[in-house]
């Protein structure tokens, strides 16, 4: 039984599914760091986000912003 788990933990489609799990998190780092700034508070020991100019631009829903702003095929 606990070979069962094993191969079907491990089988290529799970192995596969995990990767686009990863790249899915990393597309989100790597938009969610072009779009805020962290900010150290004067005096305090905790930062703050500030948008950038490109996040003011995108705003709080990217996919809005891929399909009608960003895709330039038309579709």
């Amino acid at each position: 039984m606990g070979g069962d788990a094993h191969d079907a933990l491990f089988s290529p489609a799970m192995l596969m599914l995990g990767n686009i799990h990863w790249t899915l998190l990393r597309a989100a780092n790597l938009m969610d760091a072009r779009r805020w700034n962290k900010v150290r508070t004067e005096g305090k020991g905790y930062f703050t986000s500030e948008m950038t100019d490109f996040g003011k631009e995108v705003g709080l829903d990217e996919i809005n912003w891929w399909v009608f702003k960003k895709e330039r095929d038309g579709y």
